[in-house]
């Protein structure tokens, strides 16, 4: 994935009007939280999470295989 620099980069990762709630909610794309952020993705094709959470859990699960 790409570094997010601004609000309207998230046009392809989550609905606009989203986005917009976003953008009047937060000063900068850095003061959305993790879990707001990526329970507002749009899901991966056949998954149900987008692709934040759907890295992390690919990471967590590597770590519960392989150790930490």
């Amino acid at each position: 994935m790409q570094k997010i620099t601004s609000f309207e980069q998230l046009d392809q990762y989550m609905p606009k009007s989203q986005r917009e709630r976003f953008q009047q909610m937060f000063e900068t794309v850095e003061d959305i939280d993790l879990f707001s952020g990526g329970m507002s993705e749009l899901p991966l094709v056949d998954g149900i999470v987008g692709p934040t959470f759907a890295c992390i859990i690919g990471v967590q699960f590597n770590h519960l295989k392989f150790g930490d």
